[in-house]
């Protein structure tokens, strides 16, 4: 047995050695390609969510409103006052003193209905002066009749005894002298009698426009008048009593823009509110547009009539209503919101001058239907601009009349957190 020395036994040999460094060598190159792996795995995943998150973010950097279907009524917005169909002012043709009044507010009248009565007292006196006079002309005239015959039966006598040379010619002359005069006389005494009768017609109207009646069939709005009232000549012209046709029919008159009367049409219907009922629509229809221009503080509009059913008495004259009258009508169109046609992203937003961004950009201009747009889409997780026609709008909604938009499609409105 080979025996070596104490100190010997436990160093390796070279082939030992030799072994131990290629084990080294391979788990050095195990691990430094695991190590590659592993970085090129996690730039990958690193990759996939920066641009997942650009996405997304882009995403939700806007705030959206999807492409839909709905009925657009463009309209012509107008204020005016509701009046009766039929007005009447009822006012005395004579001066007086008011001896009754027999209407209150508010009760329904006919036509030569008594209203109110004047004083009697003076018109009485009058009728009888007038009836006096009357008798004494008739009279007269009787006299006047008779002495024309007397005259008249004179004048044959003279002139068959003339024949026989027992008058005179002067005598002859003289009876017919007397007949003219008497003709004269007659003629007078009915001249006197006709104004004498045509005094008394004037009393006997006088006595019955101390009766004031309605001249039409309705209802008494108001009442300006009082028990003893005296009525002087100066004042005649006053209304006493206002009275309005059958109230279940009522026109609203308003005025419309310069601007605007080129869009509207008579046969136009229109939907109105007044504000005793403010949650409740009334409908009217265009009667008639007057070209008459009404001028108030240098705006230049024109008066629209439009016919009201008040079956139900909820209106009344008087009443301020604003209207909105539709002038165009689309039904089931594509559409989408105003503030669609109104965004633009930041990059183009970002040219407007510092007055621009301070004004404000209220609605889509009127008179620009037919014309192309501007609208902004999501698509593919990015924004794409969009040209489209637009048609009608109602101030909230714009019909699309062309361009490649699809119902559903989201359309940008404005940017988030704005």
């Amino acid at each position: 047995m080979d025996e070596r020395p104490a100190g010997l036994e436990k160093v390796p040999g070279v082939a030992d050695v030799l072994a131990g460094e290629r084990r080294r060598s391979r788990s050095r190159r195990l691990a430094a390609w695991s190590i590659g792996v592993a970085i090129v795995a996690a730039a990958a995943l690193l990759g996939w969510w920066w641009s997942f998150s650009a996405r997304q973010d882009q995403t939700e950097s806007y705030v959206t409103e999807a492409v839909i279907r709905a009925d657009i009524r463009e309209t012509v917005v107008a204020t005016g006052t509701l009046e009766p169909t039929g007005e009447a002012e009822v006012s005395s043709a004579i001066a007086g003193t008011i001896a009754t009044i027999d209407v209150e507010p508010n009760d329904i009248v006919s036509r030569k209905q008594v209203l109110a009565r004047l004083d009697m007292g003076d018109l009485d006196v009058r009728l009888a002066r007038a009836v006096a006079a009357v008798d004494s002309q008739r009279a007269n005239m009787l006299v006047a009749e008779a002495g024309l015959a007397d005259a008249e039966a004179a004048l044959r006598r003279t002139e068959a005894l003339s024949g026989g040379q027992s008058v005179s010619v002067r005598e002859l002359e003289l009876a017919g002298t007397a007949a003219k005069r008497a003709q004269a006389q007659l003629a007078l005494s009915q001249a006197q009698l006709r104004g004498a009768e045509a005094d008394l017609q004037a009393v006997r109207n006088d006595y019955d426009k101390a009766c004031i009646c309605s001249p039409i069939d309705g209802v008494v709005l108001d009442v300006d008048a009082t028990v003893g009232q005296s009525l002087v000549a100066a004042a005649l012209g006053n209304p006493l009593f206002r009275l309005a046709e059958d109230l279940s029919r009522l026109d609203l008159q308003v005025d419309i823009d310069e601007a605007d009367i080129g869009k509207v049409q008579e046969g136009d219907t229109a939907i109105f509110t007044v504000e005793a009922w403010p949650d409740r629509e009334f409908a009217g229809v265009i009667d008639a547009i007057r070209f008459a221009p009404v001028l108030a503080e240098g705006v230049v509009s024109y008066r629209a009539v439009l016919s009201v059913d008040n079956a139900d008495l909820l209106l009344r004259p008087g009443m301020t209503a604003t209207a909105e009258i539709v002038v165009a009508e689309a039904k089931a169109a594509l559409s989408v919101p105003n503030a669609a046609l109104r965004f633009e992203p930041e990059t183009e937003a970002g040219s407007r001058t510092l007055v621009q961004t301070m004004l404000p950009t209220s609605g889509v201009d009127t008179g620009t239907r037919g014309k192309l747009r501007s609208v902004w889409v999501l698509r593919d997780g990015g924004l794409a601009e969009v040209q489209v026609t637009i048609g009608l709008t109602d101030g909230q909604r714009t019909e699309i009349a062309g361009g490649s938009v699809a119902a559903g499609e989201l359309v940008v409105v404005a940017a988030a957190g704005r």
